[in-house]
Parts: structure tokens; C-alpha cells; sequence
């Protein structure tokens, strides 16, 4: 992407602002960039949490390398939303942890914990014992026993209504 002054050199300053809801984007090269007096860090860390807050131009330094397995680049995808392979990860991984961080909350995962509840416990065992009298069900009537049958079809039934 060219630099939305000059016109000639790669842009690697992007800047987005929001100005009554409306979005504005600028793309600089980095020598255009430092003639508007801006850079890609700050003196003091809470200034840039505070410009965040109050539509202060946020500067994104990115990269122009791509991803040797899909070749999708950084700004395909902060453009798309959508990484486009699992090697990307490894490959824009200090680009992406920001983003991450800000929109999970943290950046390791530790998955779901499963809520262990006496009624999801008989349930699982319910439905494991309704399964096996059904195999014993379609055994008896292939061996042509069908009190038997009958008898495993009454017990399939009463499981099924919780008796």
C-alpha cells in the first residue's frame, strides 16, 4: 500500500480516527509520517491508554512481510477479520497479540470447564443403559425371542418417561 501523501513509498504508518462516528484512515510512509510529527511509540504507556479513549489518532506500526503458507498478509487481515491460516499465527504473532489481548481479555487459553451436576450424571447414565437395552432389544428380535423383546422394550420405555 502506497502512502496516502507522497505517493510513492510503502506505508507503514496507519492511522485511524473516529470523529463523530465517522471513521477516517490514513496510510504514511514512515518518512511522511515523522514530517506530521508523529511516531509508533509513546514517552509515558497511559498516554496511549488515554488516547484510546478520547479519539486520539491511533498509530499501528505493520509489517510488509506475508505468511509463507497462505501468503495473506497483516493488513489482509485486519482488513478481513479472518487469519488465513494456522502458520499465521506464528508469523504475526506480536502483531496479533495486541488485538487478541483486547478482545478476549488475555491471550492464553484455557478452554471451558464442564459443570458436574448430579442431573447431567444420571442423564449420561440414563441414556448409556437405553442404549445397551436397545442392542439387547434388536438381538432378541433377530434370534426371534420375543417375550424377551417385549420384556427389554417395556424397560427401554420406562427409562424414557423417568420411572
Amino acid at each position: 500500500m502506497l502512502c496516502d501523501k507522497c505517493k510513492k513509498n510503502n506505508a507503514v504508518t496507519h492511522i485511524k480516527t473516529n470523529i463523530n462516528g465517522i471513521m477516517y484512515e490514513q496510510h504514511l510512509c514512515e518518512d511522511c509520517a515523522r514530517a506530521e510529527g508523529l511516531t509508533n511509540s509513546y514517552e509515558n504507556p497511559f498516554e496511549q491508554f488515554f488516547d484510546s479513549f478520547f479519539g486520539q489518532p491511533q498509530i499501528i506500526k505493520r509489517t510488509s512481510k506475508n505468511c509463507p503458507g497462505c501468503k495473506t498478509s497483516f493488513d489482509e487481515i485486519l482488513s478481513t477479520g479472518r487469519i488465513g491460516c494456522s502458520e499465521c499465527y506464528n508469523v504475526f504473532q506480536n502483531e496479533l497479540l495486541p488485538y487478541i489481548k483486547k478482545l478476549q481479555g488475555n491471550v492464553v487459553h484455557k478452554g471451558k470447564q464442564l459443570e458436574y451436576t448430579e442431573s447431567k450424571s444420571e442423564n449420561t447414565i440414563k441414556s448409556t443403559e437405553i442404549d445397551t437395552l436397545k442392542k439387547q432389544l434388536a438381538e432378541a428380535v433377530e434370534t426371534e425371542r420375543y417375550e424377551d423383546a417385549a420384556i427389554l422394550r417395556d424397560k427401554i420405555n420406562k427409562l424414557k418417561e423417568g420411572k
